[in-house]
């Protein structure tokens, strides 16, 4: 049996820890398989050659229709094949509608699909809500990494044999990997980092513009001399945002750097090394809390609610807060970092894979 990996992976922060996950997992354990570039800036083959022994590299956006088809039909044996998407918040209004395009096809054509470390973010549009239930009822594993999802699922198709609730798969990624420390080449004191999200899908550009200024202003006050670094956690979303907000800092004359490395080891080091972190993803929060480094993120999905209740913190303002600017002046007064229990929440991630073999050695006949 071999597994067909599917994901947002080679431009976002989050979803690269939890495709690397996956892929040393099944590189040590020699399972044998397809990673499906969906983007033209992933280059996957090139970033993660080090897998190649049992890792096929499928360039999909480089096919033609029919080459697309092709390569579906093959996949579609469910003798032969199981296609999972790992990670992310796949079935939303704003972004994923759980790879509906492909999977549907897959499905029809007698394939087997599954969705590993999932979530369910914004779901009201009809549309979106009805590809979500046919593709959930239609799925061999679903593991979901909030309780949040796992109602929500629930309450679209009823309590099924193939839901599970697990953590995230990132959780497994930095219990088993080392994480050394950064510095930058012209830089020797310390940093504030901020990690910006393309809200346009959330609020109003004017909104957001207004969030940015309130940030600016915020750090003008509280750091004027303070170097500050901006980093996009999403190179498909996020970059246009933080050009603007680079641009408006340095309206004040802010000594800011747009750090354009979109390498997860390299963005990991710079929240480590950071002086303390404005986040706008979830998973830049995350790994910001778990390596100690002051947090103050910007709450725009129930994801991030889930995180920072599951953890027992606070360090977060809500994206549509109307009182942003109080919210945001406490924080800053009192920024701070949490105790997480990294082995047991990396134990609990280890069950995504327990799932996903256990139905891999279920199809191999």
């Amino acid at each position: 049996m071999r597994l067909v990996l599917w994901g947002y992976y080679g431009v976002n922060y989050g979803d690269d820890m939890m495709m690397k996950s996956l892929l040393q997992y099944y590189f040590q354990k020699k399972v044998k398989v397809t990673l499906v570039d969906l983007y033209s800036g992933g280059m996957l083959k090139h970033r993660y050659c080090n897998f190649k022994d049992n890792t096929e590299f499928i360039e999909i956006y480089r096919y033609s229709k029919i080459e697309k088809l092709r390569f579906l039909r093959k996949i579609s044996s469910k003798s032969k094949y199981i296609n999972i998407w790992g990670g992310g918040t796949i079935f939303t209004d704003e972004d994923g509608d759980g790879n509906f395009s492909y999977f549907s096809i897959i499905k029809m054509l007698g394939g087997s699909i599954g969705y590993i470390g999932v979530g369910i973010g914004h779901l009201k549009k009809k549309k979106r809500i009805i590809k979500t239930a046919w593709l959930l009822k239609r799925s061999s594993l679903i593991t979901f990494r909030d309780s949040s999802s796992l109602i929500r699922a629930k309450q679209l198709v009823g309590d099924l044999n193939q839901f599970h609730l697990v953590e995230d798969l990132v959780y497994y990624y930095v219990f088993n990997n080392t994480i050394k420390p950064i510095r930058l080449e012209d830089e020797t004191s310390n940093y504030i980092l901020i990690t910006w999200r393309n809200l346009h899908n959330y609020i109003s550009f004017e909104s957001e513009s207004k969030l940015m200024d309130e940030i600016v202003h915020s750090i003008v006050k509280r750091e004027p001399s303070s170097k500050v670094v901006l980093s996009a956690l999403d190179i498909n979303h996020d970059v246009t945002s933080c050009r603007i907000l680079h641009g408006k800092l340095k309206q004040f004359r802010v000594n800011v750097v747009f750090d354009i490395n979109n390498d997860i080891d390299h963005i990991t080091k710079l929240i480590k090394n950071a002086d303390f972190h404005i986040s706008g993803r979830l998973h830049g929060s995350m790994i910001s809390e778990l390596m100690g480094t002051k947090t103050i993120s910007l709450n725009y999905s129930p994801k991030m609610d889930y995180f920072y209740k599951s953890v027992g913190s606070d360090s977060y303002i809500s994206i549509y807060e109307s009182n942003f600017h109080n919210q945001l002046t406490e924080k800053l007064k009192d920024i701070h970092s949490v105790t997480i229990d990294l082995k047991n929440k990396s134990d609990n991630a280890l069950l995504n894979f327990k799932y996903l073999d256990q139905l891999l050695d279920s199809q191999n006949f």
